[in-house]
């Protein structure tokens, strides 16, 4: 299991990024090895999958990115909507 203060401080950093953030980028802003940063990705990719969260993590263009679930997006829609 991944250092949980590793494993938070990528999520923050997935989650402020504007563009796909890489391993590399990742390990480098926390000079953590990059070995250890695919391990905590790993975990919080697995975490994500519940059921039970509506947002995952994708890998997307060589990086990792936060993206809703699919099957909120009707929910999303209408709350866009009666904004």
């Amino acid at each position: 299991m991944a250092n949980p203060e590793l494993r938070s401080a990528i999520e923050a950093i997935i989650y402020v990024a504007d563009e796909p953030a890489t391993v590399d980028q990742i390990a480098r802003a926390l000079a953590a090895p990059k070995d250890e940063v695919r391990a905590a990705i790993d975990e919080l990719l697995a975490w994500y999958q519940s059921d039970e969260r509506g947002v995952e993590i994708r890998k997307v263009a060589g990086g990792y990115k936060f993206y809703t679930k699919p099957q909120h997006h009707d929910a999303l829609r209408r709350f866009i909507k009666s904004l």
